[in-house]
């Protein structure tokens, strides 16, 4: 899937294959996450967060996630 430029030296495949599972923590994981969802969710592929009940649907949505509305709510 693709993923910003900026992302590329970080990951071995140059981008994340499909079917990945990725883990972000640290300071400034909800960003990374945030910015990793967007060029792959524009590009057309399905995305999910698993395990975060206080995700900012919002806040992802203005950094260029693709939404539909979220399941399991």
């Amino acid at each position: 899937m693709p993923v910003a430029e900026a992302f590329l030296p970080l990951l071995p495949l140059d981008g994340l294959p499909r079917g990945s599972r990725v883990s972000v923590s640290g300071a400034g994981a909800t960003s990374i996450t945030m910015a990793l969802l967007a060029e792959a969710s524009r590009g057309g592929s399905w995305t999910a967060i698993v395990g975060v009940p206080s995700w900012g649907w919002a806040a992802s949505v203005r950094s260029g996630v693709a939404s539909s509305e979220p399941s399991g709510r």
